[in-house]
């Protein structure tokens, strides 16, 4: 036992890694035991030996890799493989919890503006990056990033591979590169995002650990996809200065209500304890189609993902346990007004069993959609393949905002940039050799920095001391009449960049209507331990609301 005890000693100082339990039971087999009995002979007799052959550690590796055998060998380099894997996984989190909480040059990188009752985002350049899942190893960069990443529009995914957008490792990369563990993925863009509400953030609670706010439909709790400034974080920290906010729960974009954020890592952990316990209360209302049986209803149906890209789920007896509780609290001859109470937190899990029910949320596009089928998905019945599901959802859901016409801007500011870029070249002091061969990446880099040069602009100015659009400033388009304008900035052509390879600056946004950014789900208490918050019903759940017309999601394409 002793020299099972030395073996194990020796192999940790010289650091080739830290056996778990199951890799200790099946590596120390009868025949391992007797090589390490006689190394350790070597190596255990005091301190000062085992100091000595530590400092020699190049020396011995090569004296105790001759005595193993291969397959000790092969388990020793997985696990060395496995704590690489892991360390680089962790970067890979703090770097998107970075992002989540961001830093000050972050909140500079744009700003917004408000215009027909919308917050909007100037276009910014952007890198996004990601490490390579366990999933997507072995498949062509192509085939991951068609298949599970958004792009704006159709050939946007080739054209950023012509131009040396996308990297590996920080190599250009080319679509037929097959991804390997630990790949990071890297694609410098120029990031134009989706415009939200411009209903302000209602702050219910705000405590020294604690801060609790009303989000209104349409605005993400954190980055994703095509919104990054238009998320809760970090308008809470660009426009009131709350930095290192973190989510404690998430709400769908289009799902409002109350969302609870937590300021210390005391009480995030807190908090996040009674989450995993299943000791917060929730309780929703929504508007469902038809009415509503009496009583209370419970669905214990499991929910299984059914689109990565889309988050879509559907009723499977492979799925997670799911249990939710409905009672209606109204009925006004068309829909219902129906209390939701999750006992667990899926993705989507109150949606999915309403469309279970037979009484999806009247304007969920998803899940109240005749790409299901027939059924529309009630009794977990879906008449349609899953793969021409979640493609005529997909179509929907990329319904472009990018086909309002030319945009009458772009000609003006790429003659501004291309005017910039000719000062900068002439004014350069130090420009690179002119033998050296140019390269895509080189290219890149000069496109990025002209633009970043555009959007910069001097000392980043304001509505104040630079002039502005007067037909985009309007107050009669804003929501609230009381609202100060100054706080409220209007468009300013000088502010926007323009990318000459970005397809979607050459293009002017159609706008959302209203029905398009609101989803009739809120979340309406929550409750835990040592704390409770609520807001007050939202309109459309009023009792004598009769507007279902108005949000109606037949022409939802045609939009």
């Amino acid at each position: 036992m002793r020299s099972l005890f030395g073996g194990w000693k020796l192999f940790h100082e010289l650091r080739y890694c830290k056996l778990r339990t199951v890799c200790f039971n099946r590596f120390f087999n009868p025949i391992h035991l007797s090589q390490i009995a006689s190394m350790s002979l070597c190596t255990s007799q005091s301190s000062t030996q085992a100091e000595t052959v530590s400092n020699d550690a190049p020396q011995k590796d090569s004296e105790v890799k001759s005595q193993l055998s291969k397959r000790a060998l092969k388990r020793i380099a997985r696990a060395k493989k496995h704590k690489e894997y892991v360390k680089k996984k962790k970067e890979s989190t703090d770097a998107v919890n970075d992002d989540t909480s961001f830093t000050e040059e972050d909140l500079k990188q744009s700003s917004y503006y408000f215009e027909n009752g919308l917050r909007k985002v100037y276009p910014y350049k952007f890198v996004f990056a990601t490490y390579a899942k366990g999933r997507w190893v072995g498949r062509t960069i192509y085939d991951v990033l068609s298949k599970e990443f958004g792009f704006n529009l159709p050939g946007d995914l080739e054209k950023a591979f012509e131009s040396g957008s996308i990297s590996v490792n920080n190599n250009l990369a080319t679509a037929d590169y097959v991804l390997k563990t630990n790949d990071l993925i890297s694609h410098q863009t120029h990031r134009h995002e989706n415009p939200v509400t411009s209903a302000p953030l209602e702050i219910i609670a705000n405590t020294d650990d604690m801060l609790v706010i009303n989000k209104p439909s349409s605005i993400p709790c954190h980055p994703c996809g095509r919104y990054r400034f238009n998320s809760v974080i970090f308008i809470l920290g660009k426009e009131m200065g709350f930095t290192n906010l973190r989510n404690i729960y998430r709400l769908d974009r289009l799902t409002s209500g109350v969302l609870v954020l937590c300021k210390t890592v005391q009480r995030t952990k807190a908090l996040m304890d009674q989450v995993a316990k299943r000791q917060v209360q929730k309780e929703y209302v929504c508007r469902v189609v038809g009415h509503f049986p009496d009583g209370t209803i419970k669905v214990d149906q499991p929910l299984q993902p059914l689109s990565n890209k889309l988050r879509l789920q559907v009723i499977s007896p492979k799925g997670k346990s799911s249990q939710t509780t409905f009672t209606r609290l109204s009925y006004n001859g068309k829909s219902s007004v129906v209390k939701c109470v999750p006992h667990t937190g899926r993705t989507h899990q109150i949606r999915v069993h309403l469309q279970y029910l037979g009484h999806p949320i009247i304007n969920d596009v998803f899940y109240n959609n005749d790409a299901w089928g027939p059924s529309k998905g009630k009794n977990g019945v879906y008449e349609i393949p899953f793969d021409k599901v979640c493609e005529r959802i997909l179509k929907e859901h990329h319904v472009t905002q990018w086909d309002g016409g030319d945009n009458p801007y772009y000609e003006e500011k790429l003659k501004e940039s291309q005017s910039q870029e000719s000062l900068l070249s002439s004014t350069d002091t130090h420009s690179k050799d002119d033998d050296e061969p140019p390269s895509k990446q080189r290219k890149v880099d000069e496109v990025w920095s002209n633009i970043t040069y555009q959007n910069s602009a001097g000392e980043n100015p304001t509505s104040e001391n630079v002039p502005t659009l007067g037909k985009e400033c309007s107050s009669e388009k804003l929501d609230d009449e009381d609202v100060n304008i100054s706080s409220h900035p209007c468009f300013d052509l000088s502010k926007l960049s323009v990318d000459p390879s970005c397809e979607l600056c050459k293009k002017k946004t159609l706008e959302p209507k209203e029905k398009h950014l609101i989803m009739f789900l809120h979340a309406l208490k929550y409750k835990g331990l040592d704390w409770a918050f609520e807001t007050s019903l939202p309109n459309w759940a009023e009792e004598d609301w009769s507007k279902e017309d108005d949000y109606s999601i037949d022409t939802f394409q045609q939009s």
